[in-house]
């Protein structure tokens, strides 16, 4: 191991009962931290890009209209809604996504 990855920073965090205490936290444990952070910001880009695209169904009477028809003719055997997204409902992203991967070939 070179010094790098012996490197260790410290950051602030609370324990259970709320005082601030430091960690310990080494350079592989801070790449995996900033790894998941930018994970994190593409599915917010990914799932706000959704939302975009639910709205436009969502108040278009026209596109509304036409996704109904393709799903008739695909005999997909439900209707399924496009879904919007929810922040105070559970599940609302994941069910967002999944009406739109069902209705992809609509």
């Amino acid at each position: 191991m070179d010094n790098e990855e012996k490197t260790i920073y410290y950051v602030r965090d609370f324990n259970e009962n709320g005082e601030i205490r430091k960690v310990e936290i080494s350079n592989q444990i801070l790449e995996e931290i900033e790894q998941l952070n930018e994970m994190k910001n593409e599915i917010n880009r990914i799932l706000g890009k959704c939302e975009k695209l639910v709205g436009f169904f969502k108040f278009s009477e026209f596109l509304s209209r036409r996704l109904k028809e393709k799903q008739e003719a695909l005999n997909f055997s439900t209707r399924i809604k496009l879904l919007q997204d929810c922040a105070t409902r559970w599940k609302s992203s994941q069910n967002m996504v999944e009406s739109i991967i069902i209705n992809r070939e609509a």
